[in-house]
């Protein structure tokens, strides 16, 4: 960065830090490293720090212990700062598009953590951890390269949302089933050959998002064991025609991946529309 831009950032985080300010926004600065004084922003709620090009683990953040939104996406960050764990007040965390391979066990100290964005961070797996996050809602896990989740996940009781669309799973959990809250999941370009029977028994299901997976059939009690299902995209597999019991229900999206079901959207860009309407209501920029 600039001397001249680094100066004005320094500039804005001074009367950050005398006027107390709740919010900052240093989203887009290129910023590769963070100011020391950023750790003294301690009454801070929500840090925009995404968009820049930070590399090293921002280890100013784990002092900011009253943040409740943390948003690090699209940087190349490669791991987190060690004391993460310190920032139990987080509700919305976003680190999505970022180099980081694994997330470490501090994640689980997150306990009131409400959203996770980790879309297309190279996970090959989601740590056990991830499972105490009993106030999870949202958990967007999309493009990365996990093949199983942890067998406890069915621990996360208010899970409402949950994204994991272009992974390599092949079956979820046995006990998947018990998560009560959870209404919409996305196994959109996964490998599953079967229709997922772990998926039976949700009953606040409303919306499967099965698309481009390698599905031949469909079982024809899913509408009794899902009474709240209004969607289900399966284009892109094996199935062509459905049992006539099924069909009339019009809940079925079947064939080739053009025209209905645009309201599936995959968590990328789920994340991408909520961040720019909360932007806007965040513009307290420089």
């Amino acid at each position: 960065m600039y001397q001249a831009g680094f100066k004005e950032i320094e500039d804005y985080l001074k009367k950050a830090i005398e006027g107390g300010f709740t919010t900052v926004n240093l989203s887009h600065r290129q910023l590769t490293i963070l100011p020391d004084s950023l750790q003294k922003l301690h009454k801070v709620r929500i840090l925009l720090l995404n968009d820049n090009r930070i590399i090293m683990p921002p280890a100013e953040l784990v002092h900011l212990t009253n943040l409740r939104e943390l948003l690090l996406d699209h940087n190349q960050l490669t791991l987190l700062p060690s004391g993460f764990g310190k920032l139990v007040n987080l509700r919305v965390l976003c680190l999505s598009h970022n180099h980081l391979g694994f997330l470490p066990s501090e994640i689980g100290d997150l306990q009131c953590l409400e959203e996770l964005w980790i879309v297309n961070t190279q996970l090959m797996s989601l740590p056990n951890e991830i499972c105490k996050l009993e106030s999870l809602k949202k958990l967007g896990a999309g493009r990365n390269s996990i093949s199983t989740l942890p067998e406890k996940i069915s621990n996360l009781f208010h899970l409402k949302w949950l994204g994991l669309n272009s992974n390599q799973l092949s079956d979820l959990p046995s006990h998947f089933n018990k998560l009560p809250e959870l209404a919409h999941i996305d196994l959109e370009k996964n490998h599953f050959n079967k229709f997922p029977e772990s998926l039976f028994g949700l009953h606040s299901l409303e919306v499967i998002n099965l698309k481009s997976n390698q599905l031949m059939s469909i079982p024809k009690n899913i509408v009794k064991t899902l009474p709240k299902l209004c969607k289900v995209d399966l284009r892109e597999n094996d199935i062509y025609l459905l049992p006539k019991e099924l069909e009339k229900l019009r809940i079925f999206v079947i064939g080739k991946g053009t025209g209905a079901c645009e309201d599936l959207e995959a968590d990328d860009s789920l994340v991408v529309t909520v961040r720019k309407r909360q932007r806007r209501k965040w513009n307290q920029g420089l």
